[in-house]
């Protein structure tokens, strides 16, 4: 095995070694989201982090307490994001452009995190006691940071009479549907297949059906 320049060893750690904390959060997430958690175990994930399992028990304390950790850390890096997309009318240029500016911030957002969002969308889809976890540390936090925003979307007539509550969910909801689908929508549309592209054109069809443009 390589070593460094200090004398320690290169390349992963060996199982009694602990790797960063986000190493492990990265690698349940992956496991969870492509095999749900009742697919996944804690042994599946200390392997693939190629950790002792006994590590994530002492560290998490089961299962359920590595996935709340993995939720929480996904909230830790969403909700600061949403939240630093302080109004800036000398940027945006006026309500309308700023508006458009969040909407297009938050879908390059989940356009940045395509694990993130298939592990979201197999969670809520399960309707179980999890879900409620999702409720508190996640979807609360972003429903109350961009309601204010809706509703005065909604007032001021950029998104038309419309029930912000629902349009919060419907938006959320068919960013992350359209990007965990990515895969399928490229054998329609094959031009998608490029990155640049699939926001582009994502970006067009969600702001057209707001009456925006981009």
């Amino acid at each position: 095995m390589a070593v460094d320049s200090a004398g320690r060893r290169r390349g992963r750690p060996r199982k009694s070694q602990a790797p960063m904390s986000d190493v492990i959060l990265q690698t349940a997430l992956h496991i969870f989201a492509r095999q749900g958690f009742e697919g996944s175990s804690l042994r599946q994930i200390a392997s693939a982090a190629d950790v002792d399992v006994a590590l994530l028990s002492y560290s998490f304390g089961s299962k359920l307490g590595l996935w709340q950790a993995v939720i929480d850390h996904i909230s830790e890096q969403i909700v600061p994001v949403i939240r630093a997309m302080d109004r800036d009318e000398n940027n945006a240029g006026s309500w309308r452009g700023y508006f458009r500016q969040v909407m297009e911030q938050f879908i390059d957002l989940i356009c940045d995190t395509p694990l993130m969002a298939k592990f979201m969308v197999k969670e809520i889809a399960q309707g179980d006691e999890r879900s409620e976890y999702i409720y508190e540390r996640l979807i609360k936090p972003l429903h109350d940071l961009l309601l204010p925003l809706l509703k005065k979307a909604r007032d001021s007539g950029d998104i038309g009479e419309i029930d912000p509550e629902l349009f919060f969910f419907v938006f959320t909801g068919s960013i992350g549907m359209t990007v965990v689908a990515r895969s399928y929508i490229v054998r329609f549309s094959p031009a998608t297949a490029q990155e640049e592209t699939f926001r582009l054109e994502l970006k067009r069809s969600v702001f057209r059906q707001m009456g925006l443009t981009i």
